[in-house]
């Protein structure tokens, strides 16, 4: 095997054991999982670091990716030091991993093929949205029997060390996937969902994702993880106001072959399996609830001078003045207050640098790029609650969408050159 062919191989492996390291721990009894998840999490951490010796891919990314990793890492540097000099402890030695040297697998994931890629997308697809939907029904409906005790089983063998625990919106209970939890699956689902959706509306002869769609909502819907769900909306109406814009017939008739292949699986489900449909939807309660609401605006009772100063400071979960950090649910904020406003500006320039590509493109790549650049877009936006797309089981994950984007436009830089 080629050395180029065997070093492609360590990123699809990354985001391959990264989301489903839950899937290999159940296959391995329960035995060493936490070490198994540090040892995954580790590998991930060194194939990122090969992507500063990709010198090809670098090329591809582009003078201002190169310049925004390298400022990126470089304030981070000075974070962790500073940081650390004033009481932090591993937590912001994991942030520094997160934040500073992952995104440099993006160089690693540009080498890939993308017809690889999104293929290896699809299987992780189906892994994370059929544990989910599995999770579900055991948990809330007979059709298995014995379901909760199944679940306890194998729930308890992915998240060793920890109990595992039931939540639930009134009294229907969340699927927490293969990850362990709903946060991280329902964000997994939300990035995935959207990059699928993209992909069917802007890409001929993707009739296994078509097909899959109605099923990948579901699994979404079914973590009840109720940002999750308000930022892939958010993509999905981004993905078809854009779209509309240069309608097409086929364009319509995606759209209403989707709500329809839908449609006819939930009246299957509930005709076949006695599966009572409205369950799904109670996650909507979530958001009708006063007391719900109050308590993710929640920042504590430090004074308002100190909030603003550690906003602008950073360095709040080693010093511990504001509360904000402690309390909040809003994951940006959590941020903000670890890493001081200017930090995370460098952060979320770098996250959302596809973003910016699309809006420079030309109309051409605009429609390549579209279904990955939704994507990165439902992660970043993502970040308002909870933060799962930061945590090891999905950067990965949200970095390929970063990388598929940028290929994207590439490619339709490259073919514009040669038509001209």
């Amino acid at each position: 095997m080629k050395s180029s062919n065997a070093i492609n191989i360590l990123p699809l492996t990354v985001l391959f054991l990264s989301i489903s390291r839950g899937l290999i721990a159940l296959l391995m009894g329960g035995m060493s999982t936490q070490l198994l998840y540090y040892g995954v999490t580790a590998f991930g951490i060194t194939v990122s670091l090969l992507g500063i010796t990709r010198k090809k891919a670098q090329i591809l990314g582009g003078k201002k990716l190169y310049h925004l990793l390298a400022i990126n890492v470089l304030v981070y540097v000075y974070w962790i030091a500073a940081d650390l000099l004033l009481g932090g402890g591993t937590d912001a030695v994991v942030y520094f991993l997160q934040m500073a040297l992952i995104p440099f697998v993006i160089y690693m994931f540009l080498n890939v093929n993308e017809k690889v890629l999104v293929k290896l997308l699809f299987v992780v697809s189906m892994i994370i949205t059929l544990s989910c939907v599995l999770d579900f029904i055991l948990l809330n409906t007979n059709i298995i029997p014995h379901g909760r005790d199944w679940y306890s089983w194998y729930a308890s063998m992915i998240r060793q060390g920890n109990m595992p625990f039931l939540t639930h919106v009134a009294y229907v209970y969340r699927a927490t996937g293969i990850t362990g939890s709903m946060h991280d699956s329902g964000n997994l689902m939300a990035i995935l969902v959207v990059f699928w959706f993209g992909m069917i509306m802007t890409r001929r002869g993707l009739r296994y994702a078509f097909i899959s769609m109605p099923v990948f909502v579901a699994g979404l819907l079914m973590t009840f993880s109720v940002s999750n769900i308000v930022a892939a909306s958010a993509g999905v109406v981004g993905i078809t106001s854009y779209q509309l814009r240069h309608s097409t017939r086929r364009t319509i008739a995606v759209i209403m072959g989707v709500v329809v292949i839908g449609g006819a699986m939930c009246l299957l489900a509930e005709y076949f399996l006695d599966f009572d449909l409205s369950l799904i939807t109670t996650w909507a309660l979530k958001l009708r609830s006063a007391g719900e609401l109050k308590a993710m605006t929640t920042t504590g009772a430090s004074d308002l001078g100190t909030d603003v100063f550690m906003l602008l400071a950073g360095h709040n979960v080693a010093v511990r003045i504001s509360d904000v950090s402690f309390i909040t649910e809003f994951a940006v904020l959590q941020m903000v207050y670890g890493s001081g406003l200017l930090v995370l500006i460098i952060s979320l320039s770098l996250m959302l640098y596809p973003v910016y590509c699309f809006f420079k493109a030309s109309r051409l790549a605009r429609k390549m790029m579209l279904p990955a650049v939704a994507a990165v877009g439902v992660g970043v936006l993502s970040l308002w609650h909870y933060g799962s797309v930061i945590r090891s089981t999905n950067i990965f994950l949200f970095y390929a969408m970063f990388a598929i984007a940028i290929q994207n436009r590439a490619r339709s830089q490259l073919s514009s050159r040669q038509n001209s």
